[in-house]
């Protein structure tokens, strides 16, 4: 502020600057902006103040700025104040001394930041590639503010920014870019991959090639962009990642997120999941520690995909994980610790309010009130809570603690003939409701050795173990698990009691209590191992000759059960029988694979081919028993229930594919 009264004489007085313009039924901001154009001043204002004024006309003239600012404020509460070159649109009220000046300046200075504020619009606009595909995910900002979006699934965004803003268009891949609004509503934007990019060496089918000479649609997401992303499961390290992959989640349930990974949206009515290849070998994400990653690649077209076959309509997900380095041996150690809760929740009635708007329908509906005046009043109190409560089922579900933590521990490292990695991690996540927990251990081995000048070998080793258990419903409720319980907590109205003053359960209401379910020890448990294993020998035959044979094996065995007991609410209400059922399944795959890879340059030219052959089998088994009537809650052996009411079933399949490329 100093600055801007020390030295009021050296800008010209806007008695003595001339302008030439015109107005057509405009705003008085439209006609501030004509005055910028053709004058040294810029005007600062409270946009309210000015918004309203408008349909301003005036035949085109030759006048000061002074007189052309009498002219549009005539008739309003405003008047102006030249500071410099700047100029101050106030109430009348406001100039009343010059001693004031300052006070108005400061006020104005303070609310504007800026020398200039224009009114607001809307741009819309979709934003694509070269090829004329959507860009999904694009950060759209306005330049020098923190305002800003992203765009939608069509590659679309809408923004409110000023007239005379500049957008920034920016992306992973794609030269950032810079946009004058300049009064317009729709701006389209064609991004083009940036040229430092354009050499990045990416995972394909069968092997890697440089960005530039890349024909399918690929995306690639590389370990520099995956490790500032704390996740505890892989398919959360690809939201937001690449154009036209969605990621969404269908619970918060530690352990089972229900990931749900699109492709370039739905193309099936069945099954619309991408084939995942992990190391050569098609498995699973589920269970992969997210720091083992080095790469991920996504064929999101059938040009890039087509070599995988029918298992690649959906599109194709090849993780490539991390191998040692020649060199020092090193070793890295992190982990995070975290909480999470509950951001959005809606909000119940109080007993009271219940009460009165449950009084309320009935007399709607022609009946008699339910609750007495003296019964909402106690309800309201809560001087009688035991007969009169006031229960936040919600609250009362929602107890856990939340915590998380993730930990890693990597040994890495090698010569010029053999390097090695290996790597530990260990991940427990505790659920917003008691009993809703997941723990995951993960070991890693990837082993290279370069045997001698012409043959290679390697070998990747994996394996998983994850703990999971999860609240059941009561015996008196029907399937659902975990969403039975909050579907109950919902239901329930306050006016219900959860536990009485001996400290026994309520169970007044039909649908049972959630809470009881909990502490009595209805639980889902599942504990899923997983083994895989990758072998390979690549023997170089001639110069850009190379035969690979590969070998790889993935096992998993899920043993879960699902323990119901059985008891009695403080009523007197019987919950039960209390019951058990086993679940064991079995899968099992097995790759082969033979490549015959050509790869030679010829000045500035170069031939790339490939041959191939595999041959997969997948083998499933599952068995489930079920028994009921134990003799205790603690007895979950299947042999210590009642053969009233047992059951058993199982299935097998088999499924065998080879292919030719």
């Amino acid at each position: 502020v100093q600055l801007l009264f020390a030295l009021p004489l050296k800008s010209q007085p806007i008695d003595k600057v001339e302008i030439s313009i015109g107005l057509n039924n405009e705003t008085l901001v439209q006609a501030f902006q004509k005055i910028e154009a053709q004058s040294p001043f810029h005007f600062m204002y409270r946009n309210k103040e000015v918004k309203s004024i408008r349909n301003l006309s005036l035949p085109v003239n030759k006048k000061s700025v002074e007189e052309f600012l009498k002219i549009v404020l005539a008739g309003t509460s405003l008047t102006y104040r030249q500071v410099n070159d700047q100029i101050l649109i106030i109430p009348a009220k406001n100039l009343i001394t010059n001693s004031a000046l300052k006070e108005v300046t400061d006020i104005s200075l303070k609310e504007s930041k800026i020398s200039y504020i224009p009114e607001a619009n809307i741009v819309k606009g979709k934003i694509t590639n070269s090829k004329g595909e959507p860009l999904i995910g694009m950060s759209v900002t306005v330049k020098g503010t923190n305002i800003g979006t992203e765009t939608n699934g069509n590659g679309s965004y809408s923004i409110n920014i000023p007239q005379n803003g500049t957008l920034i268009f920016s992306f992973v891949g794609y030269t950032t870019k810079e946009v004058p609004v300049n009064g317009r509503s729709e701006i389209d934007v064609v991004m083009e991959v940036s040229v430092s990019s354009l050499d990045q060496v990416v995972v394909v089918a069968y092997g890697t090639q440089k960005q530039v000479n890349l024909t399918g649609a690929i995306s690639t997401v590389d370990s520099k962009s995956l490790d500032s992303r704390p996740a505890t499961n892989v398919a959360s390290l690809l939201q937001g990642q690449m154009a036209g992959v969605t990621v969404s989640q269908a619970s918060g349930q530690p352990g089972q997120e229900g990931m749900n990974i699109l492709i370039r949206g739905i193309g099936t009515m069945g099954n619309a999941q991408p084939m995942v290849v992990v190391d050569g070998i098609e498995s699973s994400m589920d269970n992969i520690n997210p720091n083992d990653i080095e790469s991920i690649s996504v064929l999101k077209d059938a040009a890039s995909a087509a070599i995988y076959g029918a298992r690649a309509a959906n599109g194709v997900i090849l993780i490539t994980t991390k191998r040692g380095k020649s060199g020092v041996p090193r070793v890295s150690y992190d982990n995070y610790f975290g909480q999470q809760k509950a951001t959005r929740l809606p909000k119940y009635l109080s007993s009271a309010d219940y009460a009165i708007l449950f009084n309320e329908a009935l007399a709607n509906a022609g009946k008699n009130p339910q609750y007495s005046a003296v019964e909402i009043q106690k309800f309201k109190t809560g001087s009688d809570p035991y007969n009169y409560p006031n229960t936040d089922w919600e609250n009362l579900l929602l107890q856990g603690s939340g915590f998380t933590t993730n930990q890693n521990l990597r040994f890495s490292g090698g010569s010029q003939a053999s390097r090695y990695s290996v790597s530990l991690g260990y991940n427990d996540q505790l659920g917003l409701v008691k009993n809703t927990n997941s723990e995951r251990y993960n070991l890693r081995v990837n082993l290279d050795s370069k045997v001698n000048s012409w043959l290679d070998m390697g070998l990747n080793l994996g394996s998983s173990f994850r703990k999971t258990t999860s609240p059941l419903q009561g015996a008196e409720s029907t399937g659902g698990g975990l969403t039975r319980l909050f579907e109950a907590a919902a239901k329930i109205p306050p006016t219900f009691l959860n536990k009485y003053e001996n400290g026994q359960w309520a169970g007044q209401h039909p649908s049972g209590n959630p809470n009881a379910w909990i502490a009595v020890g209805n639980e889902s448990f599942s504990n899923i191992a997983q083994g895989t294993g990758t072998a390979f020998l690549e023997a170089k035959l001639i110069k850009g000759l190379s035969l690979r044979g590969q070998a790889g094996v993935d096992y998993i065995l899920n043993d879960s059960k699902n323990h119901v007991a059985q008891f009695t609410y403080g009523d007197g209400r019987y919950s039960g029988p209390n019951s058990n059922q086993d679940i064991l399944t079995r899968t099992s795959a097995t790759d082969l694979e033979a490549l015959l890879k050509y790869d030679n340059k010829f000045g500035k030219h170069e031939i790339r081919g490939l041959l191939g052959a595999s041959r997969r089998t997948d083998d499933f088994k599952t068995t489930s028993a079920f028994r009921q009537n134990f003799p205790s809650n603690q007895l979950t052996a299947l042999d210590a229930g009642s053969t009233v009411g047992m059951s058993n079933t199982g299935s097998a399949a088999e499924q065998k594919l080879g292919s030719y490329f």
